[in-house]
């Protein structure tokens, strides 16, 4: 048997058996990986607080045949306010959701656990979650290096004033080559300008830009099919709540 001790973020848990449960975690060693956490639903459990989604803690564990088991836990970090929050507990499942669906088991991508954890820092003194929703994606993309094309055509490649974005060539485009076409989205010049400054802004200064409610409707409509189609996530269940959610806000 092996044995691991690593930092990791629980990513999503669910229960396993009678007693036990399943936990996947992102791990700053190991990446992505899935243990068992023996006896965790038990009362008197002492792994069950740090085996809580949304929780950093540091790990040991031993590999058996097939799975890794969780042996002891210390808890460095939990959020608990995402619990009191629906809207902030839907963005942070996002978040989460979009690394479970992206990350390769066992392979270590330490960008993207210092940007989950940095996320969900930010969700607790954010001002604006669209706005980080927004940033996290695109920082999402650029670490992976997909980031969008914003400063030339993606057809022609001349530096002329962007009117519209591809999501399959990858950025923007310009009015000779769109021609008319209903395949492109329409895009105004400031939300292009806008997804620079959140790809490269930290999450700590998200607070000092503001954004127009049409751009970041607009950057929503680019960023998250974006991802989709280019890191082949699909659409995360999670952002169908905090759709839900803004519809009931906008009714209010």
């Amino acid at each position: 048997m092996k044995w691991n001790q690593t930092e990791a973020l629980v990513l999503a848990t669910r229960p396993l058996g009678e007693a036990d449960r399943l936990v996947t975690l992102l791990t700053w060693s190991k990446g992505k990986t899935s243990a068992v956490a023996r006896g965790a639903r038990k009362t008197k459990s002492k792994l069950a607080a740090g085996v809580d989604l949304f929780t950093r803690a540091y790990i040991s564990l031993y590999r058996g045949k097939s799975l890794y088991t969780i042996t002891q836990v210390e808890v460095k970090e939990k959020f608990d306010r995402f619990q009191l929050d629906p809207l902030m507990y839907s963005y942070a499942s996002y978040f989460a959701e979009l690394m479970y669906r992206f990350l390769v088991e066992e392979e270590q991508h330490p960008e993207m656990y210092r940007l989950l954890l940095e996320g969900w820092r930010a969700l607790e003194y954010t001002e604006d979650y669209q706005l980080l929703a927004r940033s996290y994606e695109l920082k999402m993309l650029y670490f992976n290096g997909y980031s969008p094309r914003r400063e030339e055509c993606v057809i022609c490649s001349r530096n002329l004033k962007p009117a519209w974005f591809s999501i399959n060539l990858g950025g923007v485009v310009c009015n000779s080559c769109a021609g008319g076409s209903g395949e492109y989205l329409s895009v105004l010049p400031g939300s292009v300008s806008l997804a620079g400054h959140l790809e490269q802004t930290p999450f700590t200064g998200l607070n000092r830009i503001k954004a127009s409610l049409p751009q970041k409707q607009e950057l929503r409509k680019i960023t998250v099919p974006f991802l989709s189609y280019h890191l082949e996530l699909g659409k995360c269940r999670s952002l169908h709540y905090i759709e839900e959610w803004e519809k009931n806000i906008r009714v209010e």
